[in-house]
């Protein structure tokens, strides 16, 4: 599904591309003179490369808030192509995640800096504690006779999102394509198999025993 892309989309995102251009520029200067031996020169520009960057940041920022807005219209379908599996509370909660990778992929797209991403990936893992443990919650309640082995499933899942939320935070790998596929495959599969398994056996305990005439 196609995102996006009113005015206002565009006009946030040529602010970030001149935030950015006007940042490398500067860098790639301030690199020169430090070659050449200009030292102090090259440190005076400390301040404003710092403005800079603070300013690329912020337009990042106001372009995914932005870009959020328009995700929010269509919450039932995310942009990461997160399933529906028909039981509202977990198809939101699934967005919401797949809301989160997204924002994740639109900054490792951007080169954002890693306090940026690491406030996402932060963000992704306890989003995802909090769903696990709230769908287990439900799974109870329901009397779900498989909750065990979807604990397991999810025990399993958590490691996984908590192990590349550890490296983003720490700067030991950046959220490329390569890591964003590897969430959103993982996360798909999950919702696929064991989600859907319960949402069947789910939507035909609330449907209830059928009637005959």
């Amino acid at each position: 599904m196609p995102e996006s892309r009113c005015e206002r989309c565009l006009e946030l995102e040529q602010a970030h591309d001149q935030a950015m251009e006007e940042y490398i520029g500067l860098v790639d200067r301030q690199s020169r003179l430090f070659r050449q031996g200009g030292g102090r020169e090259a440190r005076d520009l400390d301040g404003a490369i710092y403005h800079l960057k603070a300013r690329r940041d912020a337009a990042i920022i106001a372009l995914r808030r932005h870009q959020a807005a328009h995700w929010q219209l269509d919450s039932r379908v995310p942009h990461a192509g997160v399933p529906l599996l028909g039981i509202p509370e977990l198809d939101d909660d699934h967005a919401a995640l797949g809301h989160i990778i997204r924002e994740l992929a639109l900054l490792g797209e951007n080169n954002a800096s890693i306090s940026l991403v690491a406030n996402a990936a932060m963000r992704l893992a306890e989003a995802t504690r909090k769903h696990f443990i709230g769908e287990e919650e439900e799974m109870m309640r329901a009397e779900y006779p498989h909750v065990a082995l979807h604990r397991e499933s999810h025990r399993e899942l958590a490691a996984f999102v908590e192990g590349l939320s550890e490296q983003l935070r720490g700067g030991l790998i950046a959220p490329d394509v390569e890591v964003i596929a590897a969430l959103r495959e993982r996360d798909v599969s999950h919702i696929n198999t064991s989600d859907r398994e319960y949402a069947e056996y789910a939507l035909t305990r609330r449907a209830g025993p059928a009637r005959s005439f």
